[in-house]
C-alpha cells in the first residue's frame, strides 16, 4: 500500500513540475457577407440536405497534406468549430441566400418540409499545404420531385499561407465560390 501512495504522490509531483498544456484553437467557416453577384429567380426554397466529406478530413482537427501531396498532418490544438460537415454546409446556405436573395435557403430542411431543389455535395479534397487551398467537390441539384436536374464537379484553389487563419479563410472562399456556382445554375434552370 504504502508503495501504491509513493508511486501517486509522485505522480502528482510530476504532474505540477511538467508545465502547462497548450490551448487548443477553434475555427468556423465564414460565409460572404456581401454578394458581389446577385441572381434573379422566383421565390423559391432550397435544401443543402447532404455534404459528404472524406473520412481522412472528417476529423474534428484541421488537417493539412505536405507539399507532395503524400502525407497528412492533424494539427492537434488546431480544431473546428463543429463538425466540417455541418459546417460547409451551412456555409453554402448562408452563401447562397445571399447569392440568391429570393430564395429561402435552409441547412438540413425537417422532414416534412418540401423544397423546390435539394443540393447534396460529395467532397473529395478540401485541405491546404501552406501554399494553397484545394476544394474538390461533386454536387447534384435535385427538383422537389427528387429528379435529378443538374450535376457537376467544382476543382478550384485558393492561395493562403501556413496560418490557420489565411486557410479557414481561404477555405472559406472555396465554399462561397461553390455556392456562387450552384446559385448561377439554379437562376439559369
Amino acid at each position: 500500500m504504502k508503495k501504491v501512495l509513493i508511486c501517486l504522490l509522485g505522480l502528482m509531483l510530476a504532474g505540477c513540475f511538467a508545465g502547462t498544456t497548450k490551448e487548443s484553437r477553434f475555427y468556423a467557416l465564414k460565409s460572404e457577407m456581401i454578394a458581389q453577384t446577385t441572381y434573379k429567380t422566383k421565390n423559391i426554397s432550397i435544401n443543402i440536405d447532404n455534404v459528404r466529406i472524406p473520412a481522412a478530413i472528417d476529423k474534428p482537427q484541421i488537417i493539412t497534406i505536405d507539399k507532395n501531396g503524400v502525407e497528412l498532418k492533424i494539427h492537434e490544438l488546431h480544431r473546428w468549430s463543429e463538425p466540417l460537415n455541418l459546417m460547409i454546409a451551412g456555409t453554402m446556405a448562408d452563401d447562397m441566400a445571399l447569392y440568391l436573395p429570393n430564395a429561402t435557403v435552409k441547412n438540413g430542411g425537417a422532414v416534412f418540409e418540401t423544397f423546390t431543389y435539394n443540393i447534396s455535395v460529395d467532397v473529395v479534397k478540401f485541405i491546404g499545404n501552406g501554399q494553397k487551398a484545394t476544394l474538390d467537390a461533386w454536387w447534384t441539384l435535385r427538383d422537389e420531385d427528387e429528379k435529378q436536374i443538374a450535376a457537376g464537379r467544382f476543382v478550384f484553389s485558393e492561395p493562403t499561407t501556413q496560418n490557420y487563419v489565411d486557410l479557414v479563410t481561404a477555405q472559406s472562399n472555396l465554399i462561397s465560390r461553390l455556392a456562387q456556382d450552384i446559385s448561377q445554375k439554379i437562376a439559369n434552370h
